[in-house]
C-alpha cells in the first residue's frame, strides 16, 4: 500500500511546481516524527490487533519511498527533460521512457 500511494505522489509532487509547493511543507512536518511517538494514538485509533501493526509498517515505509521518488525526479538530467518536451512526450510517457532507459543502461 505504501508503494502504491507514495511513488505516484512523489512523482507528481516533485514533477510540478505547484505540487511541490503544496506537499513539501506537509512532508517535512510529518517526516521527523518518531514512529514510537505514534504508538498511543495508534493504539487508541486502531486497537491492539493487526491493523495497528499494518499502519505502523505503512507509515515506516511511506516517507522513505516518497522522498526517494521525489529525489529521483529531481535528479533527472535537464537534457532528458528538454528532449522529452521536444519529442512531445506526455508526462506519463516521459516517466516510462526515463525508467526504461535507466533500467536497461547497465545491461
Amino acid at each position: 500500500m505504501a508503494t502504491i500511494i507514495a511513488i505516484p505522489l512523489g512523482l507528481h509532487s516533485a514533477g510540478t511546481v505547484r505540487g511541490e509547493m503544496a506537499f513539501n511543507p506537509l512532508i517535512q512536518i510529518f517526516r521527523p516524527i518518531s514512529r514510537s511517538h505514534g504508538s498511543p494514538s495508534r493504539s487508541s485509533g486502531f486497537g491492539v490487533g493487526d491493523l495497528s501493526s499494518i499502519f505502523l509498517i505503512f507509515v515506516g515505509c511511506f516517507f522513505p519511498l516518497l522522498l526517494t521518488a521525489m529525489s529521483a525526479v529531481h535528479n533527472i538530467p535537464a537534457v532528458y527533460i528538454h528532449a522529452g518536451r521536444n519529442f512531445g512526450l506526455s508526462p506519463s510517457a516521459f516517466v516510462t521512457e526515463c525508467f526504461t532507459r535507466q533500467l536497461f543502461r547497465s545491461y
